[in-house]
């Protein structure tokens, strides 16, 4: 049946991280990541991603990325950058209780050596008092032909305090 969700693998934060990572990419299938209650060791962080491959991460400035942000208090804003070393989930998150950020992420063309990687993602961030802050929507692409067996997540700055990571093949 086509359309079809076949979870890869998942993961709770229960003690601060540097990065996590979401492993078991191991064919040409679309995947989909999500992340849940996501929050960070320090205030006004972005909230990044990266292809990886056993553990280590591409930092090369090869991250491409556009987005529309819908502010609840205000206008929508955009934001976009090229040759960057990550690309970003939205704006800044806090660290600030029940501040935290969800959303999800169409992964393409990972583990195709001959293709380019690019995704389509889409998030909201909660704000401290527990009220809805902001959503956003966007893609991202990663100018190199190269095979890639893990998807990760990170902030510029400080850990990973909390969230639920999940990786799922779309087939």
């Amino acid at each position: 049946m086509a359309g079809k969700l076949v979870q890869v693998s998942t993961t709770t934060i229960s003690s601060p991280v540097t990065r996590l990572n979401l492993t078991g990419i191991d064919s040409d299938d679309v995947y989909l990541a999500t992340y849940h209650n996501v929050q960070g060791s320090i205030d006004n962080t972005n909230f990044l991603i990266r292809l990886a491959n056993s553990g280590t991460a591409d930092i090369s400035a090869n991250y491409d990325y556009a987005s529309v942000k819908l502010f609840v208090n205000t206008t929508f804003g955009t934001q976009s950058g090229i040759n960057n070393t990550s690309a970003p989930l939205g704006i800044n998150l806090g660290n600030a209780t029940n501040e935290t950020a969800q959303g999800l992420i169409y992964i393409y063309n990972i583990y195709n050596a001959s293709e380019y990687s690019f995704g389509t993602q889409e998030g909201s961030y909660q704000q401290y008092s527990g009220n809805y802050n902001h959503s956003w929507m966007g893609g991202w692409t990663h100018t190199v032909a190269s095979s890639y067996n893990e998807f990760q997540f990170l902030f510029n700055s400080g850990d990973i305090t909390s969230g639920t990571f999940t990786l799922y093949r779309v087939v």
